[in-house]
Formats: structure tokens, C-alpha cells, sequence
């Protein structure tokens, strides 16, 4: 059976605000003087328009292709419906004038692609993000301000299929309940203000830990490259398990076949520390799962920000924070979690020494923040 069936046909995106919007200063008032400080600043300040974050670029770039999709289909059906066989000795119907209000739902019924902001502000502090939405011309119409709520479950009736956030508690929650979710990183300045549209969407992903499960990686570090390889090469036929944005990729593959395939807008790149003869695999696996992939970087001990560099990506997303911080300084990049849920106890199949977890282990699997940050106090639920 297709790994592309029943999964949704629009691809939801839900994101913070701090993730949209460079909210820096405001989180430091909260994490300072609380969440009264914060949303009197907010209210105050209101009328100031917030500045591009981190996903900005990826959320323009997907709302300026949702446009571009719906105009090309609402000309394509108004034709259709212009050119409609009459039978023999009917009048030909008069045209209908085009209302704005026939048009929206249109739009609204077939959109390719949703944006929505799932906040855990209070709505008061809301006035102000829909300003600086309104301002840069974003189509985005529905938010939730959850006013401290945990946002998992309404991620889950939002049917989302990629959620963003500043916030490593709220994206390993996500992740932990099977939605696709990324911590970014603070937003490339230098590259944020010069990025231009390339006339398509640019999305660059890790393999192991990311589109696959961890399991290759476990491999790795109970046994080494040598026994990595020999396992690689074993199981070259057997597809990789699932990873945390499996998902995501598939439902990127479903909504592409919108497109003729030279025409496809989304460009996926595997920019993954993988080499022969390991790439196999991944390559079998992706068929498999009919996800066509248009770049493929297996770079073995090469650093990955040359690539991405070149390749210039609206978001980069890998589990490892060394690439990560180099990354980050020139593209917008991403934190995935390994699910909390996979024990670091639980050892690949024939590795030896077997241990509990300790310490230095779980470490491994927590998603944390580029920078650490003084914890809220625990009688406040941080509202960004």
C-alpha cells in the first residue's frame, strides 16, 4: 500500500509567534519582571511592528505558493465553466459576474497550503502580531492564544503537519505525541534581510534521527563506523524506520503531485553525514515511500554548512547540535528531538555491554536550546 494515502492533501503549518516574529526582547522582559510585565509591554507597544524570525522567510515563501496555486486554479475552473458543452438547441447561460465573496471561499476550499499561529499568550497580547502580520501581506487567518495551555492536543485537532517554536519544552511535547515538530534557532540576520525568492521552496533535512528513526545512529555509537557499515550493508534492502518527519516529507510528496513533475515547487535536500556504501539505503527507502528527494548530499566527515550554504535553503533541520550551530550562523535553522519515549537503555539488537541509562546518555535525546535561558518561575506558564 502507498505511503502517500490518507494523509491530508493541504499541508498545515503551525508556528509561534516567536517563531514567526523576533520577540527576543519581549521574552526577556517575561523571563525578568513576568507576565504582567510582558503583556503590559505588548499592549503598549502594539502598534510597533515585530520584526522577521527565524521561519519568516519559510512561511512567506509557502504562503506566496499557496497564492500562486489558487489564482492558476480559480482562472483554470472559470474557464472550465465558461467552456461548458450546451446541448443541442439550448441558450448558451449569460456569464455570472465574479463576486469577491464567490472567490474567497473558493480560495478557502482549495488551498494548498494553511498557516496558523498556535500561541500560549493570552489574545490581548494577539492585536499586535496580527498588526505585523497584516503589515508584511501574510495570508494568515486562524490562531489560537491558549493564555498558558499546553498546545499538543490543539495541534493534533488542527491536523498539523509541521509545528515551529522557539520553545524546546513545547516542541519535544509535540514530538513526543507523533507531530512533526523543530526548535529554531535564533534567525540569520545577515541573510534574513538579502534572502530573495529563487522561484521555489528550499528545504534541507538530516536522514538519521530526522526523516529516519535513530536507530542507524544507536547503531553508530555502540559500535563504530565499522559496525555501522556492516549493518548498513546487511540491510540494504529493508527500509529505514520511520523518523520524526517522515510524515512531513510524505505530505510535502502528496501535495506536489499538484504540480507536473519538472514543475514542482518544493526542492527537498538529504544533507546527512552518511557515505558509500551507507547511502544506499536511504536511497531504497525514500522509493519506497514515493518521496522524491532533489538533492542528496552524503558528506561523510564534510561539514555540512558549505553545503547549505550553496544549496541556501529557507530552513535546515538536523538532531545534531554541531551542525546546528554552525549552520545557524548563515540559514535559518532547526532542532528535532528524538522522541522521549525511546530509551537510550534499549541497545540495537547483538551490541554488547548493554547499560541502564545514565545521565551523560539521556542527555543526548533532551532538546535544548542554543543558548540557555533562567527557567520561568513554575506558578507562571510562559506565554510565547
Amino acid at each position: 500500500m502507498s505511503k502517500l494515502k490518507n494523509l491530508n492533501e493541504k499541508l498545515t503549518l503551525a508556528i509561534s509567534s516567536r517563531a514567526l516574529f523576533e520577540l527576543e526582547e519581549e521574552n526577556s522582559i517575561y523571563e525578568k519582571k513576568g507576565d504582567e510585565a510582558y503583556y503590559r509591554y505588548q499592549i503598549k507597544n502594539e502598534n510597533k511592528i515585530l520584526k522577521p524570525g527565524t521561519a519568516f522567510p519559510l512561511v512567506k515563501a509557502f504562503l506566496e505558493l499557496n497564492q500562486k496555486y489558487l489564482e492558476r486554479k480559480y482562472l483554470e475552473s472559470s474557464k472550465n465553466s465558461q467552456n461548458m458543452p450546451q446541448k443541442k438547441g439550448e441558450a448558451k447561460p449569460k456569464k455570472k459576474p465574479t463576486s469577491a465573496g464567490s472567490k474567497e471561499n473558493f480560495y478557502e476550499k482549495h488551498r494548498l497550503i494553511e498557516v496558523i499561529i498556535v500561541s500560549r499568550n493570552r489574545a490581548e497580547a494577539g492585536i499586535r502580531i496580527f498588526k505585523s502580520i497584516e503589515k508584511y501581506k501574510l495570508d494568515i487567518k486562524k490562531a489560537a492564544f491558549l493564555g498558558g495551555d499546553t498546545r499538543s492536543g490543539y495541534l493534533k485537532a488542527f491536523k498539523v503537519d509541521l509545528f515551529l517554536s522557539r520553545e524546546a519544552h513545547d516542541v519535544a511535547e509535540a514530538v513526543n505525541n507523533n507531530i512533526p515538530a523543530a526548535m529554531l534557532y535564533s534567525p540569520p540576520h545577515s541573510t534574513l534581510s538579502k534572502q530573495k525568492s529563487s522561484g521555489s521552496i528550499r528545504i534541507a533535512l538530516d536522514c538519521d534521527g530526522v526523516i529516519f528513526s535513530e536507530a542507524s545512529e544507536r547503531i553508530y555509537k555502540a559500535k563504530h563506523m565499522h559496525g555501522f557499515l556492516k549493518h548498513e550493508l546487511e540491510n540494504a534492502a529493508k527500509k529505514l524506520p520511520d523518523g520524526p518527519f517522515a510524515r512531513f516529507i510524505r505530505s510535502i510528496a502528496l501535495m506536489q503531485k499538484n504540480y507536473e513533475i519538472h514543475k514542482r515547487p518544493i526542492k527537498l535536500a538529504i544533507v546527512t553525514s552518511r557515505s558509500g556504501p551507507a547511502q544506499e539505503r536511504v536511497i531504497r527507502t525514500l522509493r519506497e515511500w514515493q518521496v522524491p528527494i532533489n538533492c542528496a548530499f552524503f558528506l561523510g566527515n564534510k561539514d555540512k554548512k558549505s553545503i547549505l550554504d550553496v544549496f541556501k535553503p529557507h530552513i535546515f533541520f538536523d538532531d545534531q547540535k554541531r551542525h546546528l550551530n554552525e549552520a545557524a550562523s548563515s540559514t535559518p535553522s532547526a532542532k528535532v528531538p528524538w522522541p522521549k519515549k525511546r530509551k537510550l537503555a534499549s541497545r540495537p539488537p547483538g551490541s554488547k555491554n548493554s547499560k541502564p541509562k545514565t545521565k551523560s546518555a539521556s542527555s543526548r535525546q533532551q532538546l535544548m536550546p542554543p543558548k540557555t535561558s533562567p527557567k520561568p518561575k513554575p506558578q507562571i506558564q510562559k506565554p510565547l
